[in-house]
């Protein structure tokens, strides 16, 4: 008895693992046509304990890699906020005007996932529409602080929200 309860405890992490790095390798699959295959791959994977292996499609990857997006332009909007306080004036209100932005690009992200479960031509177009919203108004945020001539402390953020962006384009693109 004692070694079947052992069998048991040992079996289910090895499950589990098996079972994640399968929808992780489906994931990574479809990752791999998009233009920043690591990056979706990685932020993705995240996500995809969520949904059964045979349920990981390019809109599955869509849906992951969109939450993804969102949790990182709110780490951005934070992050931007507390910064905020730190640096001179004119630094400061280029912040808060990026602060605005990225709360407009998790709603963005909020229409574009609601949007993509219509699944037709229309909808794909909107949701380019979208995307393409979302990476001109990172360039929005970058503009920001070239008008003023500071380097951007965004500017990390902002270009993985650019890249993660165009994956989601692409992924809508393959579905």
């Amino acid at each position: 008895m004692t070694q079947l309860v052992f069998f048991l405890l040992l079996s289910f992490p090895l499950y589990s693992f098996a079972r994640y790095s399968q929808a992780g390798n489906a994931v990574s699959s479809i990752c791999s046509r998009t233009h920043a295959p690591a990056l979706c791959t990685s932020t993705s994977t995240r996500f995809a304990h969520t949904y059964s292996f045979s349920s990981i499609s390019a809109k599955s990857v869509l849906e992951m890699q969109l939450r993804a997006t969102a949790k990182r332009a709110s780490a951005a909007k934070s992050k931007a906020a507390k910064l905020a306080g730190k640096y001179p004036l004119s630094t400061a209100i280029a912040l808060r005007a990026c602060t605005g932005l990225y709360g407009n690009i998790i709603d963005l992200i909020g229409v574009s996932s609601r949007a993509i479960d219509a699944n037709d031509g229309q909808t794909k177009q909107m949701v380019n529409l979208m995307l393409m919203e979302i990476r001109q108004t990172v360039q929005q945020c970058d503009m920001a602080f070239q008008k003023l001539g500071v380097k951007n402390p965004m500017s990390r953020f902002n270009n993985s929200l650019f890249k993660m962006s165009t994956n989601c384009d692409d992924l809508n693109n393959i579905m």
